[in-house]
């Protein structure tokens, strides 16, 4: 692992993800610039867990979506996780547009209320 997925995974592992509140992880992601979803997918053998909290805060990164997030939102919503899946919803209703969507649309989630979840974030998101 490069320093910056140390740095990652330790901010993720310490502090608990809170609705509304800036985590230190967002900081060391934005540190990775073009890089950002390959620290995120480097973190996914570390567990649902920290792979759901990397990827939610992404969500909150604007400058991160882009085909590469797309991609990512595609991988982490075939996880066998609810909580990863749920957080790449999540991320996908926070970053928005036309590539969101379309990855939306094309998972059908398992769970009857994580599948009503991303239903409602297609009709929010114009879909």
């Amino acid at each position: 692992m490069s320093e910056l997925t140390l740095r990652l995974y330790a901010a993720l592992n310490c502090e608990p993800m809170e609705d509304g509140y800036s985590h230190p992880a967002e900081s060391i992601l934005r540190a990775a610039k073009g890089e950002m979803v390959m620290e995120v997918r480097r973190l996914q053998p570390a567990g649902p867990s920290i792979f759901a909290g990397a990827i939610r805060c992404l969500g909150r990164i604007p400058e991160a979506n882009g085909p590469a997030a797309a991609g990512l939102i595609s991988d982490a919503l075939k996880s066998e996780s609810a909580q990863v899946r749920d957080a790449a919803i999540c991320a996908a209703e926070q970053w928005g547009g036309g590539n969101m969507i379309a990855v939306l649309r094309n998972h059908h989630d398992p769970e009857p209320w994580l599948d009503d979840y991303r239903k409602g974030v297609i009709t929010d998101l114009g879909g």
